[in-house]
């Protein structure tokens, strides 16, 4: 009769303080110790709990739950004891993540690689851009003009030193940078990493003959190489995987020879892959190659025209 004159607000606050406050306590304790497998959970209650005490009937309640909650968490123990225990008699897979080609994941591997490619590009550019300028800017390109040359012929000649310098000092960042400074291992068939690059090479340097078919100067073919090469390393896969481009830059990024290039060059060097995995490489370096020749001979016919 006395618990009726208890009110709703006391009885919750009863409940609240002396069982709910354990609950939560319980609740927070018991996920470490499942991880840990171990630990020990001391829950103090009071005798009213087990036989009750008049005037008292929410206390008496609450501490019943406290009761309850310790049987039910020894159940949970001796059950979880069990299940363990069977579990232990059972094979388990045992799953590691391993990093095959760069255990310890050290970034100046994969940095100085990126630095080199990105320069092969840079230079073969620049210096079959600058050769062409300086026709202009010398005044001798009209003089060529007037012989038998054509304009397929002239731009030839002006790829095949580059074609022949470039790989030659890459010879020099490839084993006295990349593998003598930073420890790089190289895995691959040089050879045919040499045979792809002079292609490469070729490509690059048709794009650099394009962009001297419109710059007037030096500095100003330098101006646009700049402009259109941090596009094309953006769009490379070096900075960002195509897989995590957005759909529109993924299909940008098939247009930027650097793209091919960048993947054929990790493929060979650093993971000693063969034809068989870069033959897509070599097939969009030879394309975009062709491309930006046959454009640059037109471009630069009609100018003379």
């Amino acid at each position: 009769a006395m618990s009726a004159l208890t009110s709703q607000q006391d009885a919750e606050k009863i409940l609240r303080t002396n069982l709910s406050g354990t609950f939560y306590c319980c609740k927070a304790a018991i996920k470490p110790m499942l991880r840990t497998n171990g630990g020990r959970m001391i829950l103090v209650a009071s005798v009213v709990g087990l036989h009750g005490n008049a005037g008292q009937a929410m206390y008496a309640s609450s501490k019943a739950g406290i009761v309850g909650l310790a049987t039910t968490l020894r159940l949970l123990e001796q059950r979880l004891g069990s299940v363990k225990k069977v579990l232990s008699q059972i094979p388990q897979v045992d799953a590691r993540i391993r990093i095959r080609y760069n255990p310890n994941v050290n970034n100046a591997w994969f940095a100085s690689m990126l630095e080199m490619l990105n320069l092969i590009t840079m230079v073969s550019a620049l210096l079959s851009a600058a050769a062409m300028v300086r026709e202009k800017a010398y005044g001798t390109l009209e003089q060529i003009l007037v012989t038998p040359l054509r304009p397929m012929e002239l731009f030839v000649a002006k790829i095949i030193p580059t074609v022949v310098v470039v790989p030659l000092f890459s010879t020099l960042a490839l084993f006295g940078v990349v593998q003598g400074v930073f420890d790089t291992p190289i895995r691959g068939n040089l050879l045919f990493f040499y045979c792809v690059m002079a292609v490469y090479v070729f490509s690059v340097s048709s794009l650099g003959l394009l962009i001297a078919v419109f710059a007037r100067n030096i500095a100003q073919a330098a101006m646009i190489l700049f402009l259109i090469m941090f596009p094309m390393l953006f769009l490379s896969g070096a900075m960002t995987p195509p897989e995590s481009m957005a759909p529109w830059m993924k299909y940008a990024s098939l247009i930027s020879p650097m793209r091919y290039f960048i993947d054929f060059g990790y493929q060979v060097l650093f993971k000693g892959n063969g034809i068989q995995y870069v033959w897509h490489d070599i097939l969009g370096i030879l394309m975009l190659g062709t491309v930006m020749f046959s454009l640059s001979v037109w471009r630069f016919r009609k100018a003379v025209q």
